[in-house]
């Protein structure tokens, strides 16, 4: 006798069938991104604090990663000293 009743392959064939009659729920699709707005006088501008040379090499140097509008001059930036990594590693005896 087979391990499958007439019954259980009706219900397999006719799940499926019905579940694909059924509606599917409505569901909005978000608006396509059409492009960045134009840069105009209302717009953001990102900054860059540069502290280099202000001379042509360095303005080139900072325009080549992109950066159209830098802040020069003025204190720099406060924050915790920088360690220098000779001094944190402790020293060996040679021999």
């Amino acid at each position: 006798m087979s391990a499958w009743s007439r019954r259980d392959v009706l219900k397999g064939i006719g799940a499926p069938a019905i579940a694909a009659s059924l509606p599917l729920p409505r569901v909005e699709a978000a608006p396509p991104f059409s492009r960045m707005p134009a840069e105009g006088l209302g717009t953001p501008k990102i900054c860059l604090g540069y502290y280099g040379a202000v001379d042509p090499s360095g303005m080139q140097r900072v325009k080549q990663i992109g950066v159209d509008h830098v802040l020069t001059g003025g204190p720099k930036i406060p924050g915790p000293r920088p360690i220098s990594a000779r001094g944190s590693i402790p020293s060996r005896p040679a021999g």
